[in-house]
Formats: structure tokens, C-alpha cells, sequence
């Protein structure tokens, strides 16, 4: 369940740990255990536009609705739209998954709302594999393609992205430790909300490729989280 203090919202459940700190979405995941064992990444760092690292971000609402944790960011001078994340963590049949609904609105006739979902490795956790949906391994990032990496002694993560409002992916450094998803490759306007969804995957070194692809494919199929 989730715990809110002041800016930061702490995730706590029989297999995953994490806290998120609201006012700086762009670190990411922080304190990030699975099942006890400390995961040294920094995985699904929220990059709205016109971010600025030398100031927080303005939190105009904040709360948990279930295991959904919503946050709804300010339109400033600098940004002309409105973002709001939804984290929702979850734990099914030995995965542990992390998804991110981004929203995004404006109250001008037109803007720019380009995000970018960043995850950083340590450069000797191992090689980036891309997977298709079918299980088999492609050679370029693209929707509906998972990126898998180890991350731990114990665990390998996967980052999946829905072709809804994709923009790109990149992998970055030539040892792949670094991701990118890019989303809202076009302009927004009044009047409009437009919204993304990605899926990061916890899951241990001894679990099939198989058995991740088929939760990423049961994951496609179902309806999308509730959202306001």
C-alpha cells in the first residue's frame, strides 16, 4: 500500500519496496528492493518537458487511490501543458511490475508535450536483449518490444512500452545502460488529453523469457487503469 509524507510516496508490499519523491519525478524509483534484495538502478524516471533540474516540480495534487499513486504536475511558463503521472505497482505470479500512465493536458490553443521515461544501469549488470511480443529477439527498439537486462545477482528487469502516443526508444552507451522511451510526438491542444502507458518488469534470473512475454502479452490484453 502506499504511504504519503510531505513529498514523498512510499510503496511498501510483501515483495517490492519503493519511494517515489513527487517533487522530482525525473529520479525516478528510490530505495527500490524486491523480495529484500536491493536493486542498484535507477529505473523509470519521469522527464516532463521543459524540466528543469535546478528547481522541483510544482505539485498541484497528490494522493493514493488503491495501489494507484496520482500526482498532477503545474502548467508553468516554461512547460504549456499540464502532465500527471499515475504509478501503479502490482505482484502476479512472480512478477513484480511497475506501471506508468502519463496524461497530458494544456489550456492553451496549443503546446508542446513531448516526455521522455528514462532507466539508468551500472555498466556491468550485462547486455540489453530486445524481445517482440512473440518472444523472439529484434534488433531495434520500437513499441510492443520489450527491453530485458539483469540488474541484480537475483533479477532482471524489463521495460515495455504500448504504441499509443510513442514518440521512440534509444538505448544509450555502448554497454546499453542506459533507456529511453520517448512519448507525445505531436503538438496538444485545448480541450484534449492525451495518454501513455509503459510497464516496468522485476522478475528473478531463473524465470523463462516465455513466461515474461506472456505477462507483458496478458498485460496488453487487459483494459487500461482507471483514469481521471
Amino acid at each position: 500500500m502506499w504511504n504519503l509524507s510531505a513529498d514523498l510516496a512510499h510503496w511498501k508490499s510483501a515483495d517490492l519496496a519503493l519511494t517515489i519523491d513527487l517533487k522530482r519525478p525525473e529520479h525516478g524509483l528510490q530505495s527500490l528492493a524486491i523480495n529484500g534484495d536491493p536493486i542498484d538502478a535507477c529505473l523509470l524516471q519521469i522527464i516532463p518537458p521543459g524540466r528543469s533540474e535546478s528547481r522541483p516540480e510544482t505539485v498541484i495534487d497528490a494522493y493514493p487511490r488503491g495501489r494507484d499513486l496520482v500526482a498532477t504536475y503545474a502548467q508553468t511558463p516554461q512547460r504549456t501543458v499540464r502532465p500527471q503521472a499515475y504509478w501503479s505497482p502490482g505482484s502476479d505470479a512472480g512478477f513484480c511490475s511497475i506501471e506508468i500512465t502519463l496524461s497530458m493536458q494544456s489550456s492553451l490553443l496549443q503546446s508542446t508535450p513531448q516526455t521522455e521515461v528514462c532507466s539508468r544501469f551500472s555498466a556491468d549488470c550485462g547486455p540489453t536483449q530486445l524481445l517482440d511480443l512473440g518472444g523472439q529477439s529484434v534488433e531495434r527498439p520500437g513499441p510492443n518490444v520489450a527491453f530485458v537486462r539483469q540488474i541484480s545477482e537475483l533479477h532482471r528487469y524489463a521495460q515495455f512500452a504500448l504504441p499509443a502516443d510513442y514518440a521512440g526508444a534509444a538505448i544509450d552507451d555502448a554497454s546499453g545502460s542506459i533507456w529511453r522511451h520517448r512519448f507525445f510526438p505531436d503538438s496538444l491542444e485545448k480541450g484534449v488529453i492525451r495518454r501513455c502507458r509503459l510497464l516496468g518488469v522485476l522478475f528473478t534470473v531463473k524465470t523463462p523469457l516465455n513466461q515474461l512475454t506472456e505477462h507483458l502479452q496478458a498485460w496488453v490484453a487487459a483494459p487500461p487503469r482507471l483514469a481521471t
